[in-house]
């Protein structure tokens, strides 16, 4: 493997990373959103409808950070079996 891609496949891990970091926050405030709707709903002042709209955007931000997971594991494979050394992957259980 040449040096310009071990340096592509380096820089690709570490900004899936950077962004895995972001959509953890997304899946945080949603989960919040979540947690808000449901005591609104409790005192009538939304509909279940609107509960369930925030309930797919929660499952929508956990099926994104799958996504990335799965996107940096690829990436670190690929960077693994370019130098021959073990690096961690994610699992997608810290969701």
């Amino acid at each position: 493997y040449s040096y310009f891609f071990l340096q592509k496949q380096n820089i690709k891990t570490k900004e899936i990373d950077e962004v895995i970091k972001y959509q953890n926050k997304i899946i945080e405030h949603a989960e919040e959103s979540l947690r808000l709707a449901r005591v609104r709903y409790e005192n009538g002042l939304i509909t279940s409808t609107e509960v369930m709209d925030i309930e797919a955007e929660l499952t929508s931000a956990k099926m994104d950070y799958l996504e990335l997971v799965y996107e940096y594991n690829m990436a670190s494979m690929s960077l693994k079996k370019a130098i021959g050394f073990e690096e961690p992957t994610r699992t997608g259980d810290d969701i």
